[in-house]
């Protein structure tokens, strides 16, 4: 039942929804934790934990964002994890949990800390992968790339924009893949392809940033005539990704841009 609540509430995350969404994750959370005559699974719990912190994160409530996931990760941390250790594709929650517990600490301004939880996700999701047999490389390849996905925005935040591209160019080469037996991953490259784009226009590669910014224009064309539904909710996850505070910089780079490569893209999304 609570991954149940979980799945609906990212899936009104991808539609747009992000209040009725975070409502969802908190009703798995209070059911989670009211089940306390049978005892808190600690799987159940961190479940709920790291969806209310995503889905807080998508509506903007920095603050709930935080509290849930520290508490995610304070969970980790403590005896009951140990006396109940998650198994299998469960143990990935760990590293979601402080990526999501480093985007909402650099959304509310304070980039340096967030910097260090990004990279202790990506350094957990790593160690999980080694060590961990029960594990299939694909899922702990999903996790790697989220972190350092994550890892680029802060890098953006703190004005690293040379690692921030390197990373876009390394998640691009791993989407690009996956979306040729999983549409609903163009929900994840769309946004890569935007930043990749931007930044290498920022940086003066223009011909790279030219190349992100077609490819970008002839997925979301490409999807408007055979998937409109699908087309729409890519449109909605990169608005969502220009709203964060974290990203206001990026915003300005791209409007700083002497050259047109960007400004198909852009016509685009403001339709």
């Amino acid at each position: 039942m609570i991954r149940l609540m979980v799945q609906e509430a990212r899936l009104q995350v991808d539609l747009g929804n992000s209040e009725d969404a975070l409502q969802v994750a908190e009703r798995a959370l209070w059911s989670t934790q009211n089940r306390r005559i049978f005892g808190v699974h600690p799987q159940s719990l961190v479940l709920s934990l790291n969806a209310v912190a995503f889905t807080a994160l998508s509506c903007g409530n920095y603050k709930r964002a935080l509290d849930a996931a520290k508490e995610g990760c304070d969970i980790y941390a403590s005896p009951v994890h140990l006396q109940h250790e998650l198994t299998g594709e469960d143990e990935f929650v760990r590293p979601s949990l402080l990526a999501l517990l480093s985007s909402a600490v650099a959304n509310l301004g304070r980039s340096s800390t967030a910097l260090e939880y990004a990279k202790r996700a990506v350094e957990v999701s790593l160690d999980i992968r080694d060590k961990k047999s029960d594990i299939s490389a694909t899922t702990a390849e999903w996790s790697y790339m989220e972190t350092r996905g994550n890892l680029a925005e802060i890098f953006i935040a703190t004005g690293d924009l040379a690692q921030a591209r390197q990373i876009c160019e390394e998640r691009r080469a791993y989407f690009s893949k996956r979306v040729e037996t999983r549409m609903g991953d163009y929900r994840e490259l769309a946004p890569i392809l935007r930043m990749l784009g931007i930044l290498c226009c920022s940086e003066g590669h223009h011909e790279e940033g030219d190349i992100a910014a077609q490819e970008l224009y002839r997925i979301l064309t490409t999807l408007g005539i055979a998937f409109p539904s699908l087309q729409e909710q890519v449109k909605i996850r990169l608005r969502s990704r220009a709203k964060a505070p974290i990203l206001q910089v990026f915003n300005a780079m791209c409007e700083k841009l002497d050259c047109k490569h960007q400004r198909e893209v852009s016509t685009l999304l403001a339709i």
